[in-house]
């Protein structure tokens, strides 16, 4: 995947940054709805031009992801062009939180390696050892 040469770029819910062949995405809401989640991903998928990206996902601010949020990130149109992706949570509950949904959660292991890290650094490091 050739870099992206595209200048950090913030909205209303998300600030989006790409990192060499890795697009970072940062949640700048508390809560997530399900009309803020399709945005962030529709601005993702707009930004990559529809390529497929390593994804990192920041998810530090976030205190709420209901159920139907949840059930939606699972689907094909929310992981459509995710090549991997690196949530970065910095609290225990949310780690554990993040890592029981990607336990269950047969279809995104299955369409592409996610991993929780507490560090941007780390998650990134990770993503740039993917070989994919």
């Amino acid at each position: 995947m050739v870099e992206k040469k595209v200048e950090p770029f913030q909205d209303e819910y998300g600030h989006y940054e790409f990192i060499g062949d890795v697009l970072a995405v940062t949640f700048l809401t508390k809560e997530v709805t399900l009309e803020i989640a399709k945005h962030v991903i529709k601005r993702r998928i707009e930004l990559t031009e529809g390529q497929n990206y390593k994804v990192l996902i920041s998810v530090n601010k976030i205190t709420l992801v209901p159920k139907k949020v949840r059930d939606y990130l699972s689907t094909d149109p929310a992981k459509k062009g995710i090549k991997a992706s690196a949530i970065i949570s910095n609290t225990p509950i949310s780690n554990m939180i993040i890592n029981f949904f990607l336990g269950i959660n047969d279809l995104t292991k299955e369409d592409f390696p996610s991993k929780v890290f507490s560090t941007k650094e780390s998650g990134l490091k990770w993503l740039k050892s993917l070989d994919l």
